[in-house]
């Protein structure tokens, strides 16, 4: 007959309030490492996967197929807001009410891109279109037209107030607390706490 002694974890009725919520709290840091671990790897997945096809459609002189921009004006309220996140898909061509995200051809814009609607199309002697836009929240049309070529897709997809977990998350101070945190509960409160040894007769 062999006695080991094993480390079993226990919460028993008897035990202390103070070593249940050590016991507790243990398990709650243990499950928020592991949701920002697999947070961290889901967001470095499709990081990569974003990457590659803007690496190999910018080769190839297009406009990579998806794109990620965070609305950073008010213009298209209440539709989108500041801070929303928008994924936009490339097309070839675009109707009236599709919300676009393009290169302004305005001087005044210029090397921005803007997210507003199509209220207008007509077509050019190349035979290619030109896009009338405007903001949602603006009184008058964009002044400039869009050529397709100056455009990076339809906007398929909102994501509200994505820009502000963006902030945080680019925040070395807030990002060292998410990471440091969880790691500081789960180190002292590994010590014993909420355990028990127990004899196993075997």
């Amino acid at each position: 007959m062999n006695i080991k002694n094993q480390k079993v974890r226990l919460i028993e009725k008897d035990m202390p309030f103070k070593d249940k919520l050590k016991y507790v709290t243990k398990f709650i840091s243990n499950a928020f490492f592991i949701a920002i671990l697999l947070c961290i790897s889901g967001i470095s997945i499709l990081a990569m996967i974003y990457m590659g096809d803007r690496v190999i459609n910018l080769n190839n002189n297009t406009k990579p197929i998806f794109g990620a921009y965070v609305i950073a004006t008010p213009s298209m309220v209440p539709t989108l807001m500041v801070n929303d996140g928008i994924i936009v898909k490339r097309q070839k061509d675009f109707i009236v009410g599709d919300i676009i995200t393009f290169d302004s051809e305005d001087p005044a814009f210029a090397g921005l891109n803007i997210t507003h609607r199509v209220i207008n199309k007509e077509q050019l002697s190349n035979g290619k279109y030109a896009y009338k836009t405007k903001g949602d929240n603006n009184d008058a049309a964009d002044p400039a037209t869009v050529g397709i070529d100056n455009i990076y897709g339809k906007t398929i997809l909102k994501v509200p107030q994505v820009g502000c977990v963006k902030s945080l998350l680019t925040n070395p101070f807030v990002l060292t607390l998410m990471l440091v945190v969880p790691l500081f509960i789960i180190v002292v409160t590994n010590f014993g706490l909420g355990r028990k040894d127990v004899e196993v007769l075997n």
